[in-house]
């Protein structure tokens, strides 16, 4: 007898990864095949493009999912039988023993060594695959509520019994070259790692092999690359720990749990965990409690105290306790075989895991019941009534088989459940045909309902009264007006008990950009109750090790606005107008579309503004205009009140943004962009009053907690909501808010380029242009700061109000030492005065403690090597830009005073040096009309800046021997594509940089040139590396290039090209 041997699990599971990676080309192969030569296969693809959606660019990556999946297929399934093997579970009882002892020791092997014998002793000429078949039919057979061996579309793959039998048809040469073959070999490979007869599993350390095998082998980034989305364990542990570990197993044993989205099963996973502890923990206690009740366990009756035992509690859970559905056959694979994988010392094949869509109601769409009296007689045929998605009463004719899996999927949406749990799938809206069918099941559907809503409202409806649901989502029914019905349905219905925020900032899901919630609700409708909001935390980990603090909010307090907050909201404290009441809001409606284009002149066209042009107070236009001639635009919009003085505002701003109103004021008529903008027309109030209070951090917190987290645009039905608080008209604000527009103004007319010109003493002038910006910023934070509790002073909020909207605005949510003490002290500000009085005590205070914190040597680390900006270090450290910039001066003065550049970040300056040689070499190129070499460049700008040695001075930095020649060919690199990179971008409509680098690099054209110019180069090249300095790859490669202008006589040029070339090299 060959002895068992111990083996090297990690090595098999090593094994098995190569083997599916080689299926996965295998079934690659078999794919294309059946494509060109199996008509049916071909069908069957195509319907299923249609069905998802795959268009010709999809086509590639979902056929690469669907051999993926088909290899998992065919292994967990080979799989299965070797457990089932190993366990003893393939003996038929009545066929299979005789006197209670098997009539063969190997009777029950199908996919092992001896078993595989037997078979091929008893069925001679049959493949590999043709014997898998076999297997998988009796398999199918003999565990009949398993869906791993239920038909799916993964078995359209393999191959059909006539491709298998050209193993007897072909040659053997010529069988060797199909897939057929392929396929074959890795089925025996497989069957052969997973022959376990040959290993000793009675060897308590190796536990469940199999087990782990399959554990390790199918890993979460595996599963994850196939489409198989893995949520987050924390994020389950937080569901189930608000729901199914609450249950009271004693009290109820048969406490049901269920995922309709099942996916691979990692809730129901998790779920069978904490049950399967409270039931062992309790054993004893139902045993005792529930003695001589009757139960059935697999078909035999016995009492509670026989049934209540631990080796019967996995059976217990699969069959009474944990319910999945989920409409991919490949996930209701994944999660079968997971829970069956929990005990495979007490297996069971009675669970509840189902195929089907969620979303039809089953039990009430089906006359199930009378199909059920029906399977009481002994037929061929049976017939089931039914409504169909489109409402229509309709019949069919199904074979016993079908017609008890039919009965058993309704009962299994008859029941109402304990818990129902989940993330249902979502980033599919519904078109209108599909609403319009699904109305009638789901009366929350309207306007542009993501698939996760009607899961939502499925999944309240199927637990029990008082039980509860939870589930994690996007967060978009929170507050989107789409979701009205559904938030209405909730509000009114059923107790919410928590809720949390995981914005997408928190990277919950790799790679999806989503917001999320998880939402806890209990099935119980009361008029007036609490729930907790938890969404102050800054990084996932205070989440997960629950270093986080909740907010109680009253649903009286989100009835009434029919939405539901994630955490407190500050509302003014005193009767305010609306924006409604002071202004119009509009969408800007001018766009081009296909009819034509922007241009750069203002010839028979207006000045353009697009959503990047606008900022907070400023405009940073780029020079574009929309033509007027209606037949070259898609639309222009209301050109009348483009004419007007007005408010500009971006439209589009992401969910993640902290600032989501970015407003600035328009007086110079701008047409403004549709789906970009949206501009505000005053109604008699002066524009820099609304303004201040629009790009206030008050209303950008309640515009973005009350309408902003659901949608990226800005809705004007939305803004004309917000508060307002002036009903006269206040004489403060437009003073302070037009002198911050003549600041940013300021501030962006800044122009270190301009200084350059001519200038002497580059350094010190860079410094007095810093001086002069930073006194500038300092004033705007001033400003900005002022208004701020200008604005809060006008809503009448109190202190508290104030920091929950400061920390609202913060990444960290921690508030700064200065802003903390201002907030405090609302009540002593009457004016500016006070404001400014204050602010010197506070900046004298912090500048004690930064500059304890931030001693002068770490200050030059942080702001020169590391090459932080002054806001960048104040970010860091929690301090406002005037603390940091006094930071600054203080050293300047006590440790600068014959070096104070040395304090400066010197960054900009290197910027502004370079396009600064840029523009003067564009102008010499424009003057020369001809390429140029790098040399002839730098000797022409030292003639042209009479500041050219001081300018490589500084240039060279650290390094006092740099060559100005480098110095310059640095600065227009920055500036210059390729040739192979100016004609991709000018194939691709982008727009080049402003210079041409060409073949050799160190000549360089200008991009806005046409081909004439340019093959001056090209036309010197070739005789370069022809006459002067020979060298046949690069006259070729040149000649390769050449060929791609648009040039008069190009063909003539070439053949005298290559004739050059020929006479040069001839061999």
């Amino acid at each position: 007898m060959e002895e068992a041997v111990r083996f090297n699990k990690d090595a098999l599971i090593d094994e098995l990864k190569q083997i599916h990676k080689d299926m996965v080309s295998v079934y690659t192969e078999l794919f294309t095949y059946k494509y060109e030569n199996n008509e049916d296969f071909r069908d069957f693809i195509e319907k299923e493009y249609r069905e998802n959606g795959i268009g010709n660019d999809g086509k590639d990556k979902w056929n690469e999912n669907f051999c993926h999946r088909t290899s998992y297929t065919l292994i967990n399934k080979v799989l299965f039988i070797r457990i089932c093997e190993d366990k003893g579970f393939m003996f038929n009882p009545e066929e299979d023993f005789i006197m209670g002892e098997p009539k063969d020791p190997n009777i029950g092997k199908k996919l092992s060594a001896r078993g595989r014998d037997k078979w091929i002793s008893l069925i001679s000429n049959y493949t590999f695959g043709e014997l898998l078949k076999f297997a998988f039919a009796d398999m199918k057979e003999s565990f009949k509520n398993i869906a791993l061996f239920k038909e799916d579309k993964y078995e359209k793959l393999n191959p059909t019994k006539q491709e298998l039998e050209l193993k007897f048809m072909l040659d053997s040469k010529e069988y060797k070259k199909t897939p057929i073959y392929s396929y074959e070999e890795n089925v025996a490979k497989i069957i052969e790692k997973l022959d376990t007869s040959k290993f000793d599993f009675n060897v308590p350390a190796e536990g469940n092999i199999l087990g782990d095998v399959y554990e390790k082998f199918m890993d979460r980034e595996t599963r994850k690359a196939i489409g198989q989305f893995y949520t987050p364990d924390f994020v389950i542990e937080y569901i189930l720990n608000n729901t199914v570990a609450e249950a009271d197993v004693v009290e109820n044993p048969f406490v049901s749990v269920l995922d309709p989205a099942c996916g691979s099963g990692h809730f129901l996973i998790m779920a069978y965990d904490i049950l399967r502890k409270k039931f062992e923990e309790n054993i004893d206690r139902l045993r005792e409690k529930y003695a001589d009740v009757d139960y059935v366990y697999k078909n035999e009756n016995m009492k509670g105290k026989e049934y209540w035992v631990k080796d019967r509690i996995h059976y217990h859970i699969l069959k009474h306790c944990i319910f999945g559905a989920d409409i991919d056959s490949f996930a209701v694979q994944l999660t079968t075989i997971n829970l069956l994988l929990k005990d495979l010392d007490n297996f069971t094949d009675e669970l509840n895991i189902m195929e089907c869509d969620s979303l039809i109601k089953w039990e009430e769409d089906y006359d199930w019941q009378d199909l059920k009296q029906q399977l009481k007689n002994i037929s061929m045929f049976y017939t089931i009534n039914y409504k169909d998605i489109n409402g229509i009463h309709r019949h069919d004719t199904l074979s016993r088989d079908k017609a008890e899996e039919l009965v058993r999927l309704c009962e299994f949406w008859a029941k109402k459940y304990d818990y129902v749990v989940g993330n249902p799938p979502y980033g599919s809206t519904l078109n209108n045909e599909i609403k319009e069918k699904l109305k009638q099941n789901y009366p929350i559907i309207e306007g542009k309902n993501d698939i996760y809503a009607l899961f939502l409202y499925r999944s309240i409806n199927k637990v029990k009264d008082g039980m509860f649901v939870g589930m994690i989502t996007p967060n978009t029914f929170l507050g989107l007006f789409y979701y009205e019905k559904l938030r209405e349905f909730i509000l009114n219905n059923v107790q919410l008990i928590s809720i949390v925020d995981l914005p997408n900032k928190l990277n919950v899901f790799d790679g999806v950009n989503i917001d999320t919630v998880i939402t806890i609700i209990k099935n119980c409708n009361i008029s007036s109750y609490e729930y907790k909001a938890i969404s102050k935390f800054d990084n996932l980990n205070e989440f997960i090790n629950k270093q986080y603090k909740y907010e109680i909010i009253n649903s009286d307090n989100i009835k009434k606005d029919n939405r539901i907050l994630i955490s407190q909201f500050v509302t003014p404290r005193c009767h305010c107008l609306t924006f409604d009441d002071v202004c119009t809001i509009h969408q800007g409606g001018a766009f081009v579309g296909k009819y034509g284009q922007l241009s750069d002149t203002d010839l028979n066209s207006a000045p353009y503004l697009s959503g990047t042009d606008i900022d907070r107070y400023f405009l940073k236009w780029k020079g574009k205009y929309i033509p007027l001639d209606k037949n070259k635009v898609y639309s222009l919009g209301n050109e009348e009140h483009y004419k007007k003085d007005k408010i500009v505002m971006q439209r589009s701003r992401g969910r993640h943004l902290l600032r989501r109103i970015v407003a600035a004021k328009d007086t110079f008529k701008f047409y403004c962009a549709l789906g970009r903008t949206n501009y505000i027309l005053s109604k008699g109030k002066n524009l820099n009053e609304i303004l201040g209070v629009l790009n206030s951090k008050y209303i950008n917190y309640y515009y973005t907690e009350k309408f902003g987290f659901s949608s990226t645009d800005i809705i004007a039905d939305s803004l004309k909501q917000l508060p307002y608080p002036f009903k006269k008209d206040d004489t403060v604000l437009p003073i302070l808010v037009e002198e911050l527009i003549d600041l940013y103004e300021k501030l962006k007319n800044i122009d270190l380029v301009e200084m350059l010109k001519n200038c002497n003493n580059i350094l010190e002038s860079f410094i007095k242009i810093e001086d002069k910006k930073c006194n500038i910023k300092k004033r705007i934070e001033e400003l900005e700061n002022f208004i701020d509790i200008y604005i809060y002073n006008a809503f009448c909020l109190s202190v508290q109000d104030v920091l929950i909207v400061e920390r609202h605005q913060l990444l960290t949510k921690k508030i700064n030492f200065e802003k903390s003490i201002r907030c405090r002290s609302l009540s002593s500000i009457n004016n500016e005065n006070d404001y400014k009085n204050m602010n010197n005590k506070i900046y004298t205070e912090a500048l004690e403690q930064l500059s304890a914190n931030l001693k002068v040597e770490k200050f030059l680390e942080e702001h020169i090597n590391n090459n932080k900006s002054l806001e960048q270090i104040a970010q860091e450290l929690n301090y406002e830009y005037t603390t940091v910039a006094l930071l600054r001066d203080k050293y300047v003065k006590e440790y600068g005073k014959s070096e104070p550049w040395r304090f400066y970040n010197l960054s900009e300056l290197y910027n502004a040096i370079n396009e600064y040689i840029k523009n003067g070499a564009t102008e010499i190129l424009k003057i020369n009309q001809r390429y140029m070499n790098l040399n002839d460049i730098r000797s022409t700008l030292e003639k042209l800046y009479s500041n050219f040695e001081e300018l490589m001075n500084i240039m060279r930095k650290d390094k006092p021997t740099k060559k100005s020649k480098d110095i310059v060919k640095e600065a227009l690199n920055q500036f210059a594509d390729t040739w192979n990179s100016y004609i991709k971008n000018i194939n691709a409509g982008k727009e080049p940089k402003k210079l041409v680098k060409y073949y050799d690099s160190t000549y360089y054209g200008l991009s806005e040139w046409d081909d004439e110019i340019h093959k001056e180069y090209f036309i010197d090249a070739i005789k370069k590396y022809t006459e002067i300095n020979p060298n046949e790859k690069k006259a070729r490669d040149i000649l390769k290039l050449f060929e791609g202008l648009n040039i008069k006589d190009k063909e003539d040029y070439i053949e005298i090209f290559n004739s050059q070339i020929k006479k040069a090299f001839r061999k």
